[in-house]
């Protein structure tokens, strides 16, 4: 069991690694948008923008110990990874049926769609782990509030 305190750290690594990758992608998708007029560059570019917001509130929410923003950045997550399967099931189908390599295109498939639950499953464990911690600081601020309050009356 990892203790609540190594979830707000993980919770801060995630976000930092979270903002870098996609001030990475939105560069590359820039660069795509000025190359010419294209809709998936586009679309990437803002979904780097929202995933740089949401990390941002994923921070914020770790600070002030603010549950709804970590659920939000959760929610947000669930969102962005159930895009991201799809966009790449069906990119692998296209490009199977296109170049006409069904063969090894189902293994590499199978890999890919594997490898991005198993990412998913890891940031949903941190995720919920920061959630937990914000939520146990949380009923530390309220009984200590109503601590003070029975010792001023």
């Amino acid at each position: 069991m990892v203790e609540l305190a190594t979830y707000r750290m993980m919770g801060y690594i995630f976000a930092n690694v979270c903002i870098v990758l996609s001030v990475l992608e939105a560069a590359k998708c820039l660069t795509k948008i000025g190359n010419g007029y294209d809709l998936v560059p586009s679309v990437e570019l803002l979904l780097a923008i929202l995933c740089i917001v949401f990390s941002l509130v994923l921070i914020i929410g770790i600070k002030r110990a603010n549950v709804s923003c970590v659920k939000s950045n959760r929610a947000f997550l669930i969102f962005l990874n159930t895009i991201a399967i799809i966009f790449t099931v069906m990119e692998y189908i296209y490009t199977m049926l296109v170049y006409r390599r069904i063969d090894k295109g189902w293994i590499t498939l199978i890999i890919a769609v594997v490898l991005f639950i198993v990412i998913f499953l890891l940031e949903l464990w941190i995720l919920n782990g920061v959630l937990r911690y914000v939520e146990s600081k949380q009923k530390v601020e309220i009984a200590t509030i109503v601590t003070e309050d029975t010792l001023t009356v």
